[in-house]
């Protein structure tokens, strides 16, 4: 009797554990959760050639050349040294010779709008990502409470289950076996000879 008790509790908690399992499959990394985007602005100038120019993939003169640009392009300068300039240009970091003729730009109103709507692009952006961010905590939260409930309601089912039922009644009678009670029926329906 009490092996078929003990199968069923862990036949239970080989349930719980399943639904658990599918409950909470989904993977959550911490760096998912906790990143920050880094909206920091690069400082510079931003100059036009005067010249035609070549950018290389390093302050070399055997570095890859990566582009050429015309006279009349602009470039956007983050630093430079004796002999070169490094340009951000088109998201990479790029080299240019500083034997190349640049000027001072003369920044139009069109690209301050046009970097006004990347910011505003970006911010909209940045804005979804953490939408994004707290459906994810809200969906973990919501999981890890359903999977509460699941166990909750599991172990007071197998309570309820395995409570030994009571036999006494208040006043102490135990009651008739079934056999006992059947025999005595039996008895009282015979034919007294």
């Amino acid at each position: 009797m009490k092996s078929k008790g003990i199968t069923k509790c862990i036949f239970v908690a080989a349930l719980a554990w399943l639904v658990i399992t599918i409950l909470c499959g989904m993977r959550v990394h911490a760096a998912d959760m906790n990143e920050t985007n880094d909206t920091g602005v690069a400082e510079g100038v931003l100059k036009q050639l005067e010249t035609d120019a070549l950018l290389v993939t390093g302050r070399s003169d055997d570095a890859d050349v990566a582009l050429e640009l015309k006279s009349g392009d602009y470039v956007f300068v983050t630093s430079e040294d004796d002999e070169w300039y490094e340009v951000y240009y088109q998201g990479d970091t790029l080299y240019m010779s500083k034997s190349v003729a640049v000027s001072e730009a003369d920044i139009s109103d069109e690209i301050d709008a046009e970097l006004t709507g990347m910011q505003a692009t970006n911010d909209a952006w940045i804005e979804e990502y953490q939408a994004q961010v707290e459906a994810r905590r809200s969906v973990v939260i919501w999981r890890i409470i359903l999977v509460a409930l699941v166990v909750a309601f599991m172990a007071v089912t197998a309570y309820m289950t395995y409570k030994k039922p009571r036999t006494d009644n208040d006043d102490g009678y135990t009651g008739a076996d079934s056999e006992d009670v059947l025999s005595e029926t039996q008895s009282n329906q015979l034919p007294n000879t």
